[in-house]
């Protein structure tokens, strides 16, 4: 898709300029999304990623104790009890989401022991059965 038919498509609007950087980016996006490139990516092992569960588990650590917090404060509990509440919530949050970690990190060794870059469909697990 050239420069002229991206300035003149109907959800950019015809007084849009459209530059030789913005057609390269769409180019590179359409590409990506070929059948070929979309096998390629889905044929790549999976890595766990203590970037990206930090990350969430943060995100996720910190909604839920605010939520405690905000709830213990709303019943007008004591601070005492707001902090308890709020501790004990930031520890069993971080318990739960590293016991998830850990086995996610078990599943990854035992899929890549047999050869498998993804966990079995229901399809391909009943088929090894047979």
């Amino acid at each position: 898709m050239g420069r002229r038919a991206l300035a003149h498509s109907p959800s950019i609007g015809h007084d849009a300029t459209v530059s030789r950087r913005d057609v390269a980016a769409s180019e590179d996006l359409a590409r990506a999304h070929e059948p070929d490139a979309v096998r390629s990516r889905l044929r790549r092992p999976l890595r766990p990623s203590l970037l990206a569960d930090a990350v969430l588990g943060a995100v996720d650590g910190t909604v839920t104790t605010f939520a405690v917090v905000a709830g213990a404060l709303g019943a007008r509990l004591g601070t005492g009890v707001v902090v308890v509440l709020g501790l004990a919530n930031l520890f069993a949050d971080g318990l739960g989401l590293a016991v998830v970690a850990a086995l996610g990190v078990i599943v990854f060794g035992v899929l890549g022991r047999y050869g498998c870059s993804r966990p079995p469909t229901r399809r391909r697990a009943f088929r090894q059965r047979d």
